[in-house]
């Protein structure tokens, strides 16, 4: 998979907080990268619920209230 070089700009705050997260044996730019896996991950699996709870207009539910 190709990769692209990535410069990012952050605020004092971001950097502080990016620091506290960081392990000596991780790079900024690994942590970065886990975030977004991380946020892609979250999404694929929000998608995937979303899917599975849409309503069937046919759905047979007999305890189902239905006001006419």
């Amino acid at each position: 998979m190709p990769k692209e070089k990535l410069t990012l700009y952050l605020e004092q705050e971001m950097i502080v907080w990016l620091h506290s997260k960081t392990d000596p044996e991780l790079k900024v730019s690994a942590v970065v990268r886990n975030l977004i896996r991380d946020k892609m991950s979250l999404e694929s699996r929000k998608k995937a619920n979303d899917s599975n709870n849409r309503l069937d207009e046919f759905d047979s539910n007999p305890n189902k209230n239905y006001s006419f």
